[in-house]
């Protein structure tokens, strides 16, 4: 769920919520109703993110895409297992949200134009409200590119609040 977190700058109630009718695997694009900003956004998964679907539909069991495997529902909270995870890795404070803004960060990394992430992103408002650079994305065959390289810090500013973010690039 981590990688296509990433690979896909879903909210993490959205990769929950995220069910195999939202899914076109021959378009190979994500058709969802954001619950955030109620918006329909379709969506061109990366090749990740697009394999992350392929194996967990290899595996489908029931109508979610992610489910716990020790319920067979949804999952509705895996906070705790990422804190135990980062823990035993030795890394800093990492949140799902993270997740979001590392898949921001290495879209205007490579380029992808602000009014592009905003629609990738599924947002109300004009930019997501964050410090971030400006670098060189280009959709490959209509689909995202990237892969994970170094870690690097921002600020980001939401409701008010200051943030430093450590972000996989």
């Amino acid at each position: 769920m981590i990688l296509f977190a990433i690979n896909t700058g879903l909210r993490t109630g959205d990769i929950f919520n995220l069910q195999w009718r939202e899914v076109d695997i021959e378009q190979q694009r994500l058709k969802k109703i954001v619950k955030k900003s109620e918006k329909p956004l379709s969506l061109p998964p990366n090749d990740t993110a697009f394999g992350i679907i392929e194996a967990r539909k290899a595996v489908e069991h029931g109508p979610s895409v992610f489910y716990n495997p020790m319920t067979g529902g949804k999952f509705k909270d895996v906070k705790g297992a990422l804190l135990a995870a980062v823990k035993r890795a030795g890394l800093p404070k990492i949140t799902w949200h993270m997740f979001r803004h590392t898949f921001a960060s290495r879209l205007t990394r490579d380029g992808v134009d602000i009014v592009t992430l905003k629609e990738l992103w599924g947002t109300q408002t004009s930019a997501p409200r964050c410090g971030m650079p400006t670098p060189t994305m280009t959709p490959s065959g209509g689909r995202l590119a990237g892969s994970a390289r170094v870690t690097k810090s921002w600020q980001c500013s939401h409701s008010g609040q200051r943030k430093q973010y450590n972000v996989v690039t």
